[in-house]
């Protein structure tokens, strides 16, 4: 359900991304074009042209590994933000981090469950003081980290970046062309 909210239909290439790519074999990590459809879980002011999501899986059992997104997926300065949906195993024998068939969810730390009559329950990131600062990923977790101010060109930003900027000149011109007129 996450993934069809947050992510796109552009794959990007981590290698030249961010330095993801350096992250240990058991941390993997994937980029997409963020969703262009706002959502529940991603409201109309985190939907921005050029945003970026990045899914990540960690595939260590004991180790809780820092995940760096390093500054070229991050946006605008380190104080844009960064939306993190961070899933882990809810288990009742208290071993979340070993037990990898637990009956239950978990989003950023609550449990997940259906509401009455079936209903998804709003699933509510956390959300990052800052887009830079390391994430630190819990064993046998996987989450989605949403970057709104990416900025990626490969995400539409320079096109939609043009064409704003060919509306504001050509509205400009217009307006000039009325005031000379009157």
């Amino acid at each position: 359900m996450l993934f069809k909210r947050l992510v796109g239909s552009a794959v990007l290439p981590l290698k030249q991304q961010t330095a993801l790519s350096d992250a240990p074999p058991q941390l993997r990590a994937y980029a997409f074009c963020s969703s262009s459809t706002p959502s529940v879980s991603l409201p109309a002011q985190y939907v921005q042209v050029g945003s970026v999501t990045v899914l990540w899986l960690s595939l260590h059992t004991d180790v809780p590994v820092a995940l760096d997104f390093g500054g070229s997926v991050v946006g605008k300065g380190a104080a844009t933000s960064r939306l993190d949906f961070v899933l882990s195993p809810n288990s009742t024998t208290g071993q979340w981090q070993t037990d990898v068939v637990a009956e239950g969810i978990r989003l950023n730390g609550d449990d997940l469950a259906l509401l009455p009559g079936g209903i998804m329950p709003m699933m509510v990131p956390h959300l990052a003081a800052r887009a830079s600062e390391p994430l630190l990923v819990q064993p046998l977790t996987y989450g989605f980290s949403v970057f709104p101010a990416a900025a990626a060109p490969a995400c539409g930003y320079k096109a939609a970046r043009s064409t704003q900027l060919q509306r504001t000149g050509r509205n400009a011109h217009v307006q000039a062309a009325r005031k000379h007129r009157s």
